[in-house]
């Protein structure tokens, strides 16, 4: 990575104690052993039959195993404030969107017009128009011909 460029995550503080660390271990070990101790005593898994065919591929250890092993994995790579904003993001990523879906594409239809009769060079203008800052730095990348 060049010198000048940010690295993806910050580094964590010099000399910090993140109480996640340990809670990951702690978990990673607890999700194991106890997917390993439920297949042994043969604890989790559905009744002959049930849901026909499709009865064999619900397995509680080995879903034990792994949805806590990615917890734990989480959990061990991530200091404790970034987890705890999971929820919240969570209820987010599920909600309703508040995008505008209709005016947006007619603002790409417009635009698509307008690139295919002018060039794409005619898009500078429009581009200063559009609030979204995102889709206004696009547009922009489309203009200078940024790949």
């Amino acid at each position: 990575m060049a010198e000048n460029q940010p690295a993806a995550t910050p580094p964590a503080k010099e000399g910090g104690f993140d109480i996640a660390t340990p809670i990951g271990l702690v978990m990673a070990a607890v999700s194991l052993l106890g997917g390993f101790l439920m297949d042994k005593l043969e604890i989790g898994r559905p009744p002959e039959g049930f849901l026909g065919p499709f009865g064999g591929l619900i397995n509680a250890p080995a879903m034990l195993i792994v949805f806590g092993g990615t917890f734990a994995a989480a959990f061990i790579s991530f200091p404790i404030a970034a987890i705890s904003k999971l929820p919240t993001l969570f209820i987010k990523s599920t909600g309703p969107t508040t995008a505008p879906g209709p005016e947006l594409v007619a603002l790409f239809l417009r635009l698509a017009e307008k690139a295919r009769r002018q060039g794409l060079l005619a898009l500078e203008d429009e581009a200063a128009q559009i609030e979204n800052e995102f889709l206004r730095k696009g547009i922009m990348l489309v203009v200078d011909g940024t790949d």
